[in-house]
C-alpha cells in the first residue's frame, strides 16, 4: 500500500493526484504513529525472566519513542510543504530517518545531495 502511494507521488503528472496520494500517505503514516504510540508503554512495561529480555523491551521502547518523534516531525513538514503550500526551513527537515545528522548539501546549480558536511581550515606554513 505504502509503496503503491510513494509511486503516485513519484510519477504524478497532474498536482491533484500528487496531493491525494501524498494525503493517503499521511493517513497511513498516522495509523503507524498510532500503533507505535500503543506499542510503547507495553514495550517498556514488559516483565520478563531474563535482565537480557527486560533490557531488550525497554530499548525498544526508547527506539521506537525516537522514531514516532522523527514521524511526528515527517508528518509535518510533509502538512506544511505539500498540503499549504508553505517553505520549510532545512533546519526544520528531516533529511535522513536513521541518521539524524545528515545535512541537505548544496553545490552551486548541481543536484542536492544528503551527507555530512566537513569544514577543513589550515593554518599558516611553517
Amino acid at each position: 500500500m505504502v509503496k503503491k502511494r510513494v509511486l503516485a507521488i513519484l510519477n504524478a503528472k497532474k498536482e491533484t493526484v500528487r496531493t491525494q496520494a501524498y494525503r493517503d500517505l499521511l493517513l497511513y503514516a498516522g495509523k503507524v504513529r498510532e500503533y507505535a504510540l500503543v506499542a510503547i508503554p507495553e514495550l517498556a512495561s514488559h516483565q520478563a525472566q531474563s535482565f537480557d529480555e527486560l533490557f531488550a523491551g525497554k530499548v525498544l521502547a526508547e527506539k521506537l519513542a525516537r522514531a514516532v518523534g522523527l514521524l511526528d516531525k515527517v508528518i509535518d513538514q510533509t502538512e506544511r510543504r505539500v498540503l499549504k503550500g508553505e517553505k520549510v526551513p532545512a533546519s526544520e527537515k528531516v533529511v535522513s530517518f536513521f541518521e539524524e545528522h545528515t545535512d541537505i548539501i548544496v553545490k552551486g546549480q548541481r543536484d542536492t545531495e544528503y551527507g555530512h558536511k566537513v569544514f577543513v581550515t589550515g593554518g599558516p606554513r611553517r
